[in-house]
């Protein structure tokens, strides 16, 4: 199964616009980096290697589009993916979800639009 870890911090705006910043990481730091994730993320979180390869940059930004705008700014900063398994349609569908909970008060408020997104 594809898997895709990412983390993000959002600050609302009233201006009418959403501004998004992705912090990708380069090949050649994640293999110097040599670090895992914390196996707090899941059993199999320690094959999962820190930081967001260039390659799912777009498909980030994609994932946040498909929800639809939204006013503020948005600062992934962290993120997770599986050498063999990731795939730029799990960081899109991750980073939809992101959304979703990070425009919501309440993450209880966002399970009903993320139920629809995953369905």
């Amino acid at each position: 199964m594809p898997r895709a870890l990412i983390g993000a911090t959002f600050t609302p705006s009233h201006a009418a616009n959403m501004k998004v910043d992705v912090a990708l990481t380069s090949e050649d730091l994640l293999e110097d980096w040599n670090t895992s994730v914390a196996t707090a993320f899941g059993p199999h979180a320690s094959d999962l290697a820190l930081g967001i390869p260039l390659e799912y940059g777009s498909a980030i930004l994609r994932g946040f589009m498909a929800v639809g705008p939204a006013e503020g700014f948005f600062d992934v900063n962290f993120g997770g993916y599986d050498p063999v398994e990731s795939s730029a349609r799990a960081f899109e569908l991750a980073a939809s979800v992101l959304l979703l909970g990070l425009m919501h008060a309440h993450l209880g408020e966002a399970e009903v639009p993320i139920r629809r997104l995953l369905a």
